[in-house]
């Protein structure tokens, strides 16, 4: 499908992963590439190394959903680690539990695109996300 945003999903949690990936398949507009748990994972998934380097297999996303309660890293140093190599592509969305000032401040200052809080309403988030990246009118999926 043309004008497919790749998505790379990175959330600790397994339900969390599962509940938002049954969400984004809603949206044609979004294709997710891989739905990562782990932090650490990530930045070799985003530098292309180890079992990531086959590009064909595994895409560089145009956008990473990424948690900010990781197990090594936080999703802050992820991000400060994916700007720190000057790229302002990917565009990173933050999904968390927090609400907090601090926390949307300091991602932002960091260089994410958006972030969104987790309230248990994984379909609202999934349009959010297709909604932001899409300059059309987002579709979704019936059925």
């Amino acid at each position: 499908m043309p004008n497919q945003a790749k998505v790379l999903l990175v959330d600790d949690s397994a339900d969390d992963c599962c509940l938002l990936l049954n969400a984004l398949e809603k949206f044609p507009c979004l294709q997710v590439v891989a739905a990562l748990e782990d932090d650490i994972e990530t930045l070799f998934y985003l530098n292309g190394a180890g079992a990531y380097a086959d590009r064909s297999r595994f895409p560089y996303p145009d956008v990473v959903l990424l948690d900010l309660q990781m197990p090594a890293l936080n999703g802050f140093q992820v991000l400060q680690s994916i700007r720190a190599e000057g790229r302002s592509h990917p565009r990173v969305v933050i999904i968390s539990d927090s609400n907090e000032s601090a926390a949307l401040e300091e991602a932002h200052r960091l260089g994410a695109s958006l972030y969104l809080v987790k309230n248990g309403r994984f379909s609202e988030l999934a349009r959010r996300i297709a909604e932001f990246l899409s300059d059309p009118p987002v579709e979704i999926a019936r059925g």
